[in-house]
């Protein structure tokens, strides 16, 4: 039983020509390579079958970068969702939220400082900073104590601290005067 797709014509050209950058895009925007590999891949893949009706003449690179864009927001909007569904909530703006936060200028160099991390202080980092879940929330979704939530907040902050170069201040929403 043969299960491969015939893609159509121009598709598979697109795809080679580009994929590249639209695989930076989906990294800049989740941030996690398997995150990433999938977001990619649903888009190709509803642009592989919605090809026909892309008009040729009208960029389809735009056409794949708008649906990943949305995608993703979908993602981040269901994710949120299930967040509130656990609180039985909305929860409380974010640092990530915040409109008066400035641009961060070199996001490679966040990533990599992040990546620097325990994923348990990463994870701590997110929820407690991009989602602004109360420390025994947090310590729920980690499985820990809120004690150590706090301790693992701590120690994340101060390896940030100590490795991010100085033209780069790693401050808390509360140390900015945010929260």
């Amino acid at each position: 039983m043969d299960m491969s797709i015939t893609w159509p014509e121009g598709f598979e050209e697109f795809v080679r020509a580009h994929t590249d950058s639209l695989w930076r895009q989906a990294w800049l925007l989740t941030g996690h390579r398997q995150d990433a590999e999938d977001l990619l891949q649903e888009t190709l893949t509803r642009l592989g079958l919605g090809w026909a009706r892309i008009d040729q003449d009208r960029q389809p690179l735009a056409y794949a970068r708008t649906t990943m864009s949305r995608l993703h927001i979908s993602r981040w909007r269901a994710a949120r969702r299930r967040v509130q569904h656990v609180l039985g909530r909305e929860p409380e703006v974010g640092h990530n939220d915040r409109r008066d936060l400035g641009a961060v200028e070199d996001r490679a160099e966040i990533h990599g400082l992040l990546a620097t991390l325990s994923p348990r202080e990463r994870a701590v980092l997110v929820l407690t900073y991009l989602l602004d879940l109360p420390d025994e929330v947090v310590a729920d979704a980690i499985g820990a104590a809120p004690g150590t939530v706090r301790s693992l907040r701590s120690r994340a902050l101060a390896r940030l601290r100590a490795d991010a170069p100085a033209e780069l201040t790693v401050e808390t929403p509360a140390e900015r005067g945010l929260s």
